[in-house]
């Protein structure tokens, strides 16, 4: 499969924070994960990754190496000044505070609107990381993928 179908996101300019690691640029396949969140996709997915703590265990591992990915992608130098800048706390948060799509690392939900706790909430999203990163970094975004090519 071409990975061509994500594409990379970085920070843009004005100081904008941006959680996403990537963005499906394909969209028929934009479409597609569209249909399977309408049916249920989301809570679907959340609900196997909850009952398979192998699964369970690799999502979060995702959210947490998200940081990691963020900070590669970022400027040594503007990482530091986000870091000193006490104006940047909503950028500090969301950059590297944050797993996939927002999701708080720390559980909390008063910062990003939309979690619920079950730690899937942008079936786009996992499968833009998935594409990005390959299904070992993101093993969600592999099964939405599967689960798309068994719709046909």
């Amino acid at each position: 499969r071409s990975k061509a179908k994500a594409a990379l996101a970085s920070p843009s300019g004005g100081a904008q924070a941006e959680h996403a690691l990537g963005w499906l640029a394909c969209p028929l396949l934009d479409r597609e994960v569209d249909k399977l969140e309408r049916r249920g996709g989301i809570d679907a997915m959340a609900a196997v990754a909850r009952g398979v703590g192998a699964l369970s265990a690799a999502l979060e591992r995702s959210h947490r190496s998200a940081v990691s990915v963020r900070r590669w992608m970022l400027p040594r130098q503007w990482a530091e000044r986000v870091e000193r800048n006490d104006g940047f706390e909503r950028i500090r948060h969301v950059l590297f505070r944050t797993g996939l799509v927002g999701v708080s690392l720390d559980k909390e939900e008063g910062f990003v609107g939309g979690w619920r706790g079950n730690r899937v909430k942008c079936l786009h999203a996992q499968l833009g990381d998935a594409l990005v990163r390959g299904e070992r970094a993101n093993p969600v975004g592999g099964l939405v993928l599967r689960r798309l090519v068994e719709a046909g």
